[in-house]
Formats: C-alpha cells, structure tokens, sequence
C-alpha cells in the first residue's frame, strides 16, 4: 500500500540502484518517479533525439517494473497543458468528445513512457470570485472550469480518456478547498462551514456516479488542509471524519484513496508539530519530543534523518487509521525503508492498535488486490506501449486553439473510442 519516491539520476537517465533495491526489497505497491518525469526528459516528442529519448525512458521503466512480485503502480504527476493545450480550454468547449480525446491524448503520452498511474485530474472548483485554486495549483489553465454544472459533463469523459489511453487516472484534491495555500510550504486553515464547501463534495460524489456507469475506478488524492469546523483535531489526511466518512460516501467507497506526499514541507513546520506533538509522539517522553521537533525545525539532513523517520511513521500510521490505501512516500531510501520496518513492527504488536492496523492493511490490502486485477491490461509489466500519435496531437492541438470544437467527434471516431 506504499508509492515510493524513486529518484532518477538527471544525469544519466538511469534509476539509483539503492533506489531498485528498495523497490526489489520491499515489493513495493507502487513508485512516483522524481527528477527524471516525461516532460523534461524529452527533447522533442515528434521527431529526432525525443523518440530515442521515449524508447529509453521506457526500458528504464519496464527494468523497473519487472522487480516486485506483483504488478506495481507507476506514477507521475503530469499535466498535459505543457503542449499548449491547458484543462481550461477543453472545459471552455463543454463539448464530451473534446474532452474524451484530451484524456486520451493524456493517457497515450503517459502510457508511452512507461506511466500506468497518473496523479491527474484536477477535479475542482476554479473560484473565479477570488480568481483562484488550490495551493500550487492556483494557475486557472489548470482547472476545467469554475460551472460545476459543465465540469460535471466534462470531467468523467477526460478521466475515461485516461483510461482508454492506458493509464489510470487520480481524482484530485478531496477535501475542495476554496483557499489558495501550498502544502509543500504550510498547512492551509479553512474555515467554512461544511455547507458552504459542498459544492465540491457534491461534484465529486456526480463525477463519481457516472463513473461507476462507466464502469471506472479512479484513485482518488487527498490534501493536507484544516478545518476545525469539520474536524477540530486532525488535519484532512488524518481525519476518519474527512476519509471514512465524507469521501467514502461521495465515492461509494469505489477506487482506491491515495495521500498527498507526507513528506510535504507544511506538515513539519513548527507550529503545525507544536499542536500535534503530543498527538503524534504520544509514545515518547517530554525530552525525547522537544530533541525530535529540535530536529525536524533544523530541516533535513542526515542528521536529522531519524526524527524524520520517525515522525513519516505516524504520518503514514494515522493516514492508514483514517482510511486510506495508498500512502505517498517521497522520502529518500533510509527513511522509506525505516517507515517500512516500523510500520512492519507495529502491524505485528500483540496489542489493540497492532490489531486495528493490521485490520486496515488488510482491508486495503483487498482493495488494491482488486483494482490491480481490474486493470491487469494497464498494470501488466509486459505491455507493449504504442508510440505518442504525435501528428494527431498537433491537429487536436490546432483545433483546441481554433475553438474548431465541431472537429472533436471525428477525433474520437477516427481512433475508435466511442466503440471501447
């Protein structure tokens, strides 16, 4: 149930063989690979030194792939608006064909270099009151649109897209936060009553809905934000309130629920671990954590690794506890193997809370067994990815641009998705 930072040497283009490892060792659920992603290992993907650069990229990734027992995840967080075309545009069009062939075009690009997974869509509000989204996120082209009525159309056909390109595509971020805040940098206070936030509740429980119609089980990603008027106590990625039973109603408990990286700045800067220290290190003593927050207020170093380690395991524990199946490990090796053991250690305790873990872990286990299955022609390490269709991309690109939306229904006949 761990997706695992995977660092790509930027230099040569090849996996850190202590990264492999990891992976070999633990049989990891899945990877998110980091400094090496699809956009800036290309040069061009049409023609020259780019197609090489594909087919490499590739190999690399099936090398990786073929490690683990079971079939693993293969994630990337990508946005498609890097060629010029951007969300909004294909929301702005309100046409399902536009949008289908967008998530196809997506899926097609990801699928090319290896990907199964994708961190994408945003499915959320543009708040054109403020002019702006969510945390990092705040660039509107990112956004399908700010009309949940059109959104509501537009987006199970881009997340079908996806599938149909071959890649599985995240719902993202739950809880709908209406502020603009970054979570790599500080935790995000929303203070609206739930009633005031149910738009976006509401839009994910429709998109839901006709997903299932669809017969489509996307991830679906959490964010760390707070809302006291919610959960008084626990920041969203650690609320059974938000997880187990606000998503899980929206989403009828279909997919799998996937965390926002736990190693994101905003989860360790000093006043959020000054409210929850005692939370989160209940375990240990008044000295032991003052000498831990000491560290982790240091920053990152090999020196501070162990309070680090120490603190992503609560992390990841209260994440499982609040019911999500994939945790989102961006840690370097030492501290993702160290979250392994202890969590391992922990599953094994003859007390109540080793049982109630191990409780969970099972239960997602079953889930993520499930999907796995479901999406065995996705997920098969031994897949044969077509090329990108570049010439067709650059067509759809030009008729996007043109607001040629008429042309959209030819794209997808051309390519036979109506009939899939």
């Amino acid at each position: 149930m761990v997706v695992a930072y995977i660092d790509v040497d930027s230099r040569t283009g090849s996996i850190r063989e202590r990264y492999q490892a990891l992976v070999q060792r633990n049989n990891v659920g899945g990877v998110l690979l980091e400094n090496a992603n699809a956009n800036e290992y290309e040069t061009h993907i049409e023609t020259g030194p780019g197609t090489q650069s594909v087919r490499q990229y590739d190999q690399m990734v099936a090398d990786l792939k073929a490690r683990p027992k079971t079939p693993m995840f293969v994630a990337e967080d990508y946005f498609f608006n890097d060629d010029g075309i951007s969300p909004m545009q294909v929301g702005a069009s309100n046409d399902a064909d536009c949008a289908l062939f967008y998530g196809y075009l997506s899926g097609k690009r990801m699928a090319a270099y290896g990907y199964n997974l994708a961190f994408s869509p945003i499915v959320e509000i543009f708040d054109d009151a403020t002019n702006s989204g969510f945390s990092m996120h705040a660039s509107k082209k990112l956004y399908f649109g700010s009309e949940p009525a059109k959104l509501r159309e537009t987006l199970p056909q881009v997340i079908r897209g996806f599938e149909l390109g071959g890649v599985i595509p995240t719902m993202k971020h739950f809880p709908y936060v209406p502020i603009q805040y970054d979570p790599h940098k500080v935790i995000g206070t929303n203070r609206k009553p739930l009633e005031k936030i149910q738009a976006g509740l509401t839009l994910l429980s429709e998109v839901s809905n006709d997903l299932e119609k669809l017969d489509i089980e996307p991830v679906v990603m959490t964010t760390h934000t707070f809302n006291p008027l919610v959960d008084a106590e626990h920041v969203a990625t650690f609320s059974k309130t938000w997880v187990s039973d606000l998503l899980s109603e929206a989403i009828q408990d279909r997919g799998l629920v996937i965390t926002d990286g736990l190693f994101m700045g905003g989860l360790y800067k000093k006043n959020f671990l000054n409210i929850y220290r005692d939370e989160l290190l209940r375990d240990y003593s008044e000295t032991e954590k003052d000498r831990i927050i000491a560290m982790l207020v240091e920053g990152y170093s090999p020196k501070t690794r162990e309070a680090f380690a120490i603190l992503t395991t609560q992390f990841a524990l209260q994440a499982i506890m609040a019911g999500h199946d994939l945790i989102l490990l961006e840690a370097d090796d030492i501290i993702v193997q160290s979250i392994f053991d202890n969590l391992f250690r922990l599953a094994q305790e003859k007390s109540a809370k080793g049982e109630e873990l191990k409780k969970r872990i099972e239960a997602s286990y079953v889930k993520i067994d499930r999907i796995k299955k479901k999406y065995r022609h996705i997920l098969d390490p031994r897949v044969q990815h077509e090329a990108f269709p570049a010439e067709l991309h650059q067509r759809f690109k030009t008729a996007i641009s043109a607001k040629r939306y008429d042309l959209c229904a030819g794209f997808v006949d051309g390519e036979g998705l109506r009939e899939r």
